[in-house]
């Protein structure tokens, strides 16, 4: 399932819209998820309102979808860009995809374990895929790639 159809899957739930009536300058600001060996995948989406100055975050794992309360967030200068969903035309399959590409050519003796994915729009790169590796040797990788086009900024 694309990112789309999971958004489409928080929003249009109970959950959301009991939320969007209380909070309703609410707007979708990342993706995240964690994968490793189990491939369990729990996502979390977080919404900023900016009335609040809080994030609100609603997690999926096995269809069920949960709500955080609302939490402090990490923002430069006072800016939390909103993600663009029409222009992300890489999925995170196709991201990770690249990143393994950069893996095999430049680092291609670590062993990874786990992988911190995050979709979100930053200043300096814009829209990207934000993936962090973690080896067994407890490497830390990170490598961005771009949302719209797929290639490997950082």
């Amino acid at each position: 399932m694309d990112c789309k159809d999971l958004i489409t899957k928080i929003e249009s739930s109970p959950l959301f819209k009991n939320t969007i009536k209380t909070t309703p300058d609410l707007y979708i600001v990342h993706i995240f998820t964690i994968m490793d060996a189990q491939k369990i995948e729990e996502w979390d989406f977080g919404y900023y309102s900016k009335k609040l100055d809080r994030i609100i975050v609603f997690k999926l794992m096995n269809e069920e979808i949960t709500v955080l309360p609302p939490q402090e967030v990490f923002k430069e200068k006072g800016v939390v860009r909103k993600l663009a969903l029409d222009t992300v035309k890489i999925s995170k399959e196709k991201a990770l995809e690249h990143v393994q590409e950069v893996v095999k050519k430049n680092y291609s003796a670590e062993s990874l374990m786990n992988a911190i994915v995050l979709l979100q729009n930053i200043k300096d790169f814009g829209q990207i895929w934000n993936v962090t590796l973690t080896t067994h040797t407890f490497h830390v990788l990170n490598i961005k790639v771009n949302a719209a086009t797929g290639v490997v900024i950082k």
